[in-house]
């Protein structure tokens, strides 16, 4: 949590700049990724964006409320929604630790309603791997793949933490495996090309780039690629 703590040290010395409702913006989602949520909704009410200060006060007062109540109060779908848009910035901030604590929350929500977990299952494999907590997340992964042997996702997930330790036969097991699975599958064939680039098979890289070139063009996305 380093990085939010020194960001509000620069954000108290900007306030010179008489920039004050933009520096509160800033402080207040730098309290809010500390968990310092009443500091935050303070900070908030000074900002000069009012849906974003709308947005920030509402995530915190749910989490306040959690704190004291407990996480049952998401059996409300309303408040679960809310839960939902506060993982989403916890993700566009990298707060892995966060997110991770978040999506077990909803793990176990769901499970208790009886809903399906395994989207979520799959955004917690991916923030173990962030955390390098790289054993539980083989664990989840090889369990969730015993359930749900055709997921071409999990491969690719698996595939992808592979990469990441460079582990490259395995990660190339991984992305076929999920390509097999399906086979105009983007995110496999971006990173199945990516892997044979890093490790200079441009020979084998190529007509996988082509491939996925010809799906974004036929799809009309190629401008994802740009």
């Amino acid at each position: 949590m380093g990085h939010y703590d020194k960001s509000i040290e620069h954000l108290d010395q900007a306030e010179e700049l008489e920039q004050q409702p933009t520096i509160d913006l800033y402080k207040g989602s730098a309290l809010f990724q500390l968990g310092r949520y009443e500091e935050a909704i303070n900070v908030s009410t000074s900002a000069n964006d009012d849906n974003m200060n709308d947005h920030m006060i509402r995530n915190c007062e749910l989490l306040l409320e959690m704190e004291t109540k407990g996480k049952e109060i998401l059996f409300n779908p309303d408040n679960l929604e809310i839960f939902f848009k506060i993982i989403a910035e916890f993700e566009l901030f990298k707060n892995s630790e966060k997110e991770l604590w978040a999506n077990q929350i909803v793990i176990e929500i769901l499970e208790k309603r009886g809903e399906d977990t395994v989207i979520t299952i799959k955004n917690v494999i991916m923030n173990l791997a962030s955390l390098k907590r790289y054993e539980e997340a083989f664990e989840s992964l090889d369990e969730q793949i015993r359930l749900n042997s055709e997921d071409y996702e999990l491969f690719g997930i698996k595939g992808k933490i592979y990469l990441d330790l460079e582990e490259y036969k395995s990660a190339e097991n991984s992305f076929l495996r999920s390509l097999e699975i399906k086979p105009e599958n983007e995110t496999s064939l971006m990173n199945l090309g990516n892997l044979y680039t890093a490790q200079g098979l441009k020979q084998k890289a190529d007509p996988i780039y082509k491939k996925l070139f010809d799906l974004k063009m036929r799809k009309g996305t190629f401008e994802e690629l740009l």
